[in-house]
């Protein structure tokens, strides 16, 4: 099985890396970035982003000559992801996610309050 390539156009791999510096976060994506082509895997340097934390000194990162964009939030797996610890945000989301939600379903409440609705008429009619 020498030389086996992956063939999917549209496999897409998450991977999030951790370093301690930026000099660190660069040795660590060039080599993801080398040994993931080894095995037909190419990194999409266009969709790639780097976030410090408050306490880092950012720098720019830089992969086969193109710069990797340095982002302060980011969305992962449907969670954002951000550098400061506000919630605020993220609580707004949901919310709108949630109103969202709701209002593709509101047919299904309109009918259900019918239906309680003809329960109630059916429960409280007086036996002859």
């Amino acid at each position: 099985m020498a030389n086996t390539f992956i063939t999917y156009d549209s496999l897409m791999i998450y991977i999030i890396l951790f370093a301690s510096s930026a000099e660190e976060l660069q040795t660590r994506m060039e080599e993801l970035c080398n040994e993931s082509s080894k095995v037909g895997i190419e990194m999409n340097l266009s969709t790639t982003k780097v976030m410090y934390n408050q306490h880092a000194e950012k720098k720019e990162i830089k992969i086969h000559g193109e710069t990797i964009h340095i982002v302060d939030e980011y969305v992962y797996l449907g969670q954002p992801k951000t550098s400061n610890t506000k919630l605020r945000d993220e609580i707004n989301r949901r919310c709108k996610m949630a109103w969202s939600s709701f209002g593709r379903l509101h047919f299904i409440f309109k009918s259900i309050n019918q239906c309680v609705s003809s329960v109630k008429f059916i429960i409280n009619v007086p036996y002859l």
